[in-house]
């Protein structure tokens, strides 16, 4: 966000039916396990007052500008791409209950470019949440699912300016535990990564975590985060495990949180010519907001990129800052930016990578919302080829219209 040539798209048709199955099935775990972590398993009868429920139909269209769509050094081709998203939200909440649940079917119209890269994309993310009736049991899930051109989604400091079709399943199970001033959190992840391309580098990620915190007080706790993962890539690259143990401290005040965590990794791999490395993992999120309407995000972090196809790692600082202020009910001014620096491990590699945004929105009506958003990108390599410059810019319409609301059963 390398100088990179235009990429083919090469439908993988022979592996496409275990494709289908390897996201599929995730997918219906997940809302069968959405279903059984709700109370009252079989459920009974619905009575007044007993749940809310909001359905909310939706459409997105988003014509979008790019100055240099492949993010190239050289031989920039803009591009028009129009981006229409109808979907659906639902929100559903019992007294010790909810469930979230969002889809779009995600078209991609482009214009400009020297092939067609048109393609029907999706987006599926589902959060369930349940408490026992003393509240120190809770359970969690999480499963999100797209198809997408968009690299940036795949790792927290990924530097990749790929442009291919991929699949990303992430299904994300955790129960918390309250036990007197401590709590304890344990949580699996199952990361799912497939190109249509068949020259592009397919993972598997498979981890694990445990989260134990005590309260200093009612605003102040500290605690250890472990986690212990393995990443296992479909062609050339070597499969790796890795091990991390965090200090964390978190600051919970009624308009500023804080969030620092500080520690070591391991990771180790099954490539002989590859040695084993420690290295440096830490972030700090800041987190302020308002009652005048401002919201200020500020995180920083430091670590390891965690997909590395062709064995491409490299230690990563990142700073991101995020505020918006609502001028008034109907009247948003936004801002992001983000400072990325990349140091390669087997290389003398650097990248500097820098990104700006502007936003402005305004609600024309209680459904629909209209924003122009502008935005420059770049990146400075002392590779040969690898910086670009990209300007863009966006319009959003955004409808969503509420049609069920209420109480289940009820008035």
């Amino acid at each position: 966000m390398n100088s990179i040539a235009a990429p083919t798209h090469e439908p993988r048709l022979a592996a496409s039916a275990s494709s289908r199955r390897k996201y599929f099935y995730p997918v219906i775990i997940s809302l069968l396990m959405t279903a059984v972590l709700q109370p009252g398993w079989p459920p009974a009868p619905a009575r007044a007052g007993t749940a809310k429920i909001i359905i909310s139909p939706l459409l997105v269209v988003n014509p979008r500008w790019d100055s240099n769509y492949y993010k190239s050094d050289t031989g920039e081709q803009a591009a028009m791409i129009l981006l229409v998203q109808p979907g659906l939200d639902l929100q559903a909440e019992t007294e010790k209950s909810s469930l979230s649940l969002h889809y779009t079917l995600d078209s991609y119209t482009y214009s400009g470019l020297d092939q067609n890269l048109d393609f029907i994309g999706h987006t599926f993310d589902l959060a369930a949440e349940t408490r026992t009736k003393s509240e120190n049991l809770t359970a969690r899930l999480r499963d999100t699912f797209f198809k997408s051109r968009d690299p940036a989604s795949l790792d927290l400091v990924n530097n990749s300016v790929s442009k291919e079709e991929f699949n990303l399943n992430s299904f994300a199970p955790e129960v918390l535990y309250r036990y007197g001033l401590s709590s304890f959190r344990l949580g699996y992840t199952n990361v799912l990564l497939d190109y249509d391309n068949v020259a592009k580098e397919d993972s598997v990620e498979n981890r694990g975590t445990f989260e134990w915190k005590y309260e200093l007080d009612k605003i102040n706790a500290v605690g250890l985060n472990y986690q212990y993962w393995r990443r296992d890539y479909g062609l050339t690259t070597s499969d790796y495990r890795s091990s991390q143990l965090k200090a964390v401290y978190t600051h919970t005040g009624k308009s500023f949180t804080i969030d620092l965590g500080a520690g070591r990794q391991n990771r180790s791999f099954d490539a002989s010519n590859l040695a084993a490395r420690d290295s440096f993992s830490w972030n700090v999120a800041v987190d302020w907001r308002s009652p005048e309407r401002t919201m200020v995000e500020l995180r920083l972090d430091g670590k390891e990129n965690d997909l590395g196809p062709g064995n491409s790692y490299y230690q990563a600082t990142k700073l991101s800052l995020r505020a918006d202020h609502a001028v008034s009910d109907e009247f948003t001014v936004g801002f992001a930016g983000s400072f990325q620096r990349s140091d390669y491990e087997l290389s003398t590699r650097v990248d500097d990578t820098f990104a700006v945004e502007g936003a402005v929105g305004y609600k024309l009506t209680r459904w629909l919302a209209v924003a122009v958003v502008a935005g420059h990108e770049s990146r400075d390599s002392n590779l040969a080829g690898a910086g670009y410059i990209n300007n863009y810019g966006l319009l959003m319409f955004r409808f969503v219209y509420p049609v069920g609301s209420g109480r289940s059963g009820g008035a």
